[in-house]
């Protein structure tokens, strides 16, 4: 029965898989004859090392061709200063407790009315520095290069320690209106103005 699967895998395959006595030990083995060798005392001609690497390894496939997958259109991504809003939203929209929702509506409104403060303490203190009305609006829009290092720094820890903690959850917004930090000094604009009119405008927030 063996010797038969072994006739009929040498036909299918192309190859020699025949019974051989081994001179050695006279012991039976298997060997696999490579298609064209003249038996086993032609193996040791036959060996991998002579083999094509193609024969090896198989014949190579031609490569696919990439699938083209369609445009992001939608990105679901919430910016880091908005998460404790949106958190807060998703709360409110999930629950069906009044309490739950009474304080949640309640903690909303304190963190919308934070963000208007932000945004309004930002453009008094660019209008402090500022010749007009338009400069304003260019400070407040663009994003200038930051080559300032010694000013920025200062002016950041200022903000921070003066006007809004933005490691506060309530004050995290205000991680979004850095870049006008960074416009007030490239302009550039003395470094003890930009701090006295933070103070002018921050004093008393907290």
């Amino acid at each position: 029965m063996v010797w038969k699967v072994a006739v009929f895998l040498s036909v299918a395959l192309g190859i020699g898989a025949v019974p051989i006595d081994d001179p050695e030990d006279g012991g039976k083995h298997w060997v696999v004859i490579v298609a064209g060798s003249n038996g086993w005392y032609n193996y040791r001609h036959q060996t991998i090392s002579t083999m094509k690497v193609m024969q090896f390894q198989g014949m190579k496939r031609k490569a696919s061709s990439p699938v083209p997958l369609p445009p992001v259109t939608h990105l679901d991504l919430t910016p880091s200063p908005d998460v404790p809003l949106t958190i807060m939203k998703r709360k409110l929209m999930n629950t069906n407790d009044l309490e739950e929702s009474r304080q949640l509506t309640e903690e909303i409104q304190r963190h919308l009315d934070a963000r208007h403060l932000i945004e309004k303490s930002v453009r008094k203190i660019v209008s402090l520095l500022a010749a007009s009305e338009a400069e304003v609006e260019q400070l407040l829009s663009e994003r200038a290069p930051l080559t300032g290092h010694s000013c920025y720094p200062e002016a950041l820890l200022h903000f921070r320690t003066h006007c809004f903690n933005w490691h506060s959850p309530t004050y995290e917004y205000a991680l979004r209106h850095l870049y006008v930090l960074v416009n007030l000094c490239e302009k550039p604009y003395p470094l003890h103005r930009i701090k006295l009119s933070m103070d002018h405008v921050c004093l008393g927030h907290y």
